[in-house]
């Protein structure tokens, strides 16, 4: 039988009725609290999924990767300001940074990326943890395309990064959740094109001693 909706207790004295609607109270406010971290903590993990998605994570920085850009993000100290920090690209792969003109970021790129005025975006960021996340995306490029502009390049190729920093742990990318294994053999092919049309290219703008 469905049971009934218990009656007020008139023997029960009102205090002992407020201790028993406070501890109601305080039931549903812990649950509602620990919905709340069970969110946030549900949040904070699927950030830190999509901060590292295809790319990896070490004490200094958080970075991912798709097929055009490569994005990282630097752990920097709590009272860092947006205003205080300078980021470019010296070369097209040497990247620097500095906060209130103190270097804080002068590493090797492992690949060449996109150096010109459009191609670096930057912005801070605030972390859970209460420091400050410099934000810095890069577009990608295969390697001799700067030099040679030219050079046309498949929409298949797809130069996914082993590591973002010369020297760093690097990942296995034959693992990474974009990579499609169906069209591994398609791009090999297509990376092979293009390294005979860039060896083609090489040697026909030889310089000729005149």
């Amino acid at each position: 039988d469905m049971g009934e909706e218990e009656e007020p207790n008139p023997l029960m004295s009102e205090h002992k009725q407020q201790q028993q609607q406070q501890a109601g109270k305080d039931l549903s406010t812990e649950e509602a609290t620990n919905g709340k971290s069970a969110s946030r903590e549900e949040q904070l993990a699927s950030s830190l999924t999509k901060m590292s998605r295809n790319g990896g994570s070490c004490d200094e920085y958080i970075w991912s990767q798709d097929r055009h850009e490569v994005v990282i993000n630097f752990f920097l100290p709590a009272e860092t300001r947006a205003k205080d920090i300078s980021v470019k690209l010296t070369s097209d792969k040497h990247l620097l940074a500095k906060s209130q003109g103190v270097v804080v970021i002068d590493k090797e790129l492992s690949y060449p990326v996109v150096n010109n005025e459009d191609s670096l975006d930057w912005e801070m960021k605030y972390h859970h943890d209460g420091r400050r996340l410099l934000r810095i995306s890069l577009r990608k490029t295969l390697p001799g395309m700067n030099s040679l502009p030219a050079l046309p390049v498949e929409e298949g190729v797809i130069l996914w990064w082993k590591s973002v920093f010369q020297g760093d742990a690097e990942i296995d990318v034959a693992n990474i959740p974009d990579r499609k294994t169906k069209n591994l053999a398609k791009n090999q092919n297509v990376w092979k094109e293009a390294h005979e049309k860039f060896q083609e290219l090489i040697r026909n703008s030889a310089p000729t001693e005149i």
